[in-house]
């Protein structure tokens, strides 16, 4: 069973409480899937942690994990922004962890990350 790549967007719907996503993350957690939080996209949301509780709730989860930008996946995301004539590299990073781990990716992007990973592996929110 896949689990889920969360990007930027996807973390600050849970920020702002969005019941799509809550639901969609619960029902995750319900399945067994794995939920993973690339690095750069955690880096581009955290601000004011004092405000941010549904966050740090939901990374605190044992399904939960943060995965670090490595030198591998950095090369590999640079090489995904080449061919894909894109300059996003927090993008690609959570294109490369969700390709890594053979996940969907969670997004409010859809289009941009679509061009990344394929629209099949794109859930909308």
């Amino acid at each position: 069973m896949s689990g889920y790549t969360l990007d930027a967007g996807a973390l600050l719907a849970v920020v702002r409480g969005d019941l799509i996503v809550r639901g969609l993350l619960h029902d995750a957690v319900q399945e067994g899937r794995d939920l993973r939080v690339p690095a750069g996209a955690l880096a581009q949301v955290w601000r004011e942690p004092s405000q941010q509780a549904r966050l740090g709730q939901l990374l605190k989860k044992p399904q939960v994990t943060i995965v670090p930008l490595d030198a591998g996946a950095a090369r590999e995301a640079g090489l995904l922004c080449a061919v894909s004539a894109t300059n996003d590299v927090v993008d690609a990073s959570v294109a490369v962890c969700a390709h890594r781990h053979g996940d969907k990716v969670v997004t409010s992007d859809p289009v941009d990350l679509a061009r990344l990973v394929g629209r099949d592996r794109v859930i909308a929110i």
